[in-house]
């Protein structure tokens, strides 16, 4: 198994690190952090290391994102320790380095396949389809001309074993406001500049 060059290249940093460094920075990687790990958080701990590393912060998310998806795409193919350990060889990591490499690699295998894949056994829902019904009260016998509008959602999901069910709900303009620019940002996202290169390296 051979890596795209372009990872390979940012992950050379790799090499400068001692044994010690670079198992703290396999316990960093986005790939197995917990839930409750925000973003942000996690980006302050990187930066942290960073400068503890020699590195600036941009070094740092080129080293953690090329080591995600090398380890990423082992898992997936299902190489062994000793594959992944040819694979990298370009990286000229010490002995000891490269045992810290393998054997987190060898620990954490499976969980990273499960963490990654497409669509993980999360054993919740997965979405069917949305559909919407306005209607407008125009007036009341009391108050006349005043138009009074109620949106209805139909929200629909699908289960592990096929059954689709709905949630119907009221709401209103502002909260489909929100919604628009929830869903905005998340489209946003894939097209920064982490998800670009996590795609390059993929292709």
């Amino acid at each position: 198994m051979g890596f795209h060059q372009g990872l390979l290249d940012d992950a050379a940093g790799l090499a400068q690190l001692t044994p010690q460094q670079l198992e703290e920075l396999c316990g960093m990687l986005p790939l197995l952090t917990p839930p409750a790990t925000s973003e942000k958080k996690l980006k302050r701990k990187l930066t942290r290391h960073a400068s503890q590393y020699g590195w600036s912060p941009e070094a740092m998310d080129k080293a953690t994102a090329s080591l995600s998806v090398m380890l990423t795409e082992a898992a997936k193919r299902g190489i062994s320790s000793q594959e992944l350990a040819a694979s990298v060889a370009e990286l000229q990591l010490t002995p000891e380095s490269l045992h810290v490499l393998t054997s987190y690699y060898e620990r954490h295998c499976d969980a990273i396949k499960t963490a990654t894949a497409w669509h993980p056994p999360l054993g919740v829902p997965s979405y069917h389809g949305l559909s919407w019904r306005l209607d407008m009260e125009l007036g009341t016998r009391l108050l006349h001309n005043r138009m009074s509008p109620e949106l209805t959602l139909s929200f629909e999901t699908r289960s592990h074993s096929g059954a689709v069910e709905a949630h119907t709900m009221q709401t209103e303009f502002a909260i489909l406001k929100r919604l628009h620019e929830s869903l905005k940002a998340a489209l946003k996202e894939a097209q920064s500049p982490h998800c670009s290169r996590m795609q390059r390296y993929l292709q």
